[in-house]
């Protein structure tokens, strides 16, 4: 036995745990504010997001065609707590969806369609900011969801 095992060795194939994240241009553990600029690729927050500014997310989508989906919808933003709106537009480009896990808290968030734009805002007021804007029309039901389960680790 210890001949075969010698002639014919198991094979072993290293992994990447964090390979589903390879799309994905900025991950954080905690809390993110973001202030007036872009990320090419989609955005995870583990914690709070803060918009403070107009942002574009997933400004270059056609380059993120595989990235991790909810019911064949690619996610570009996920958050897993609330968000904090202070001014401006965070935009989701490339044609991907939006989760947000807790929309009644740091601030509650209200979607609404206006036009073919799913839009997310404290008032609920089309075309009031600060905002989130979601360029596919996601519908507004299928914003808030939690998809970072319901443990305790940060």
């Amino acid at each position: 036995m210890l001949l075969t095992l010698l002639i014919n060795p198991p094979s072993c194939y290293a992994q990447n745990p964090l390979s589903p994240a390879l799309k994905y241009n900025l991950f954080v553990q905690g809390n993110a504010t973001l202030i007036s600029n872009e990320s090419e690729g989609p955005i995870v927050i583990g914690g709070n997001l803060t918009v403070n500014g107009d942002y574009r997310i997933n400004n270059n989508g056609a380059n993120h065609n595989d990235l991790f989906t909810i019911g064949g919808n690619k996610i570009g933003l996920a958050v897993r707590g609330g968000v904090n709106y202070q001014t401006g537009s965070a935009i989701v480009n490339g044609g991907s969806h939006v989760k947000i896990g807790n929309c009644t808290s740091p601030t509650s968030s209200v979607a609404v369609n206006s036009g073919g734009i799913t839009e997310i805002n404290p008032t609920g007021t089309p075309g009031t900011t600060p905002r989130i804007l979601i360029n596919t029309g996601q519908p507004a039901s299928s914003v808030c969801a939690n998809i970072f389960g319901n443990g305790t680790e940060k």
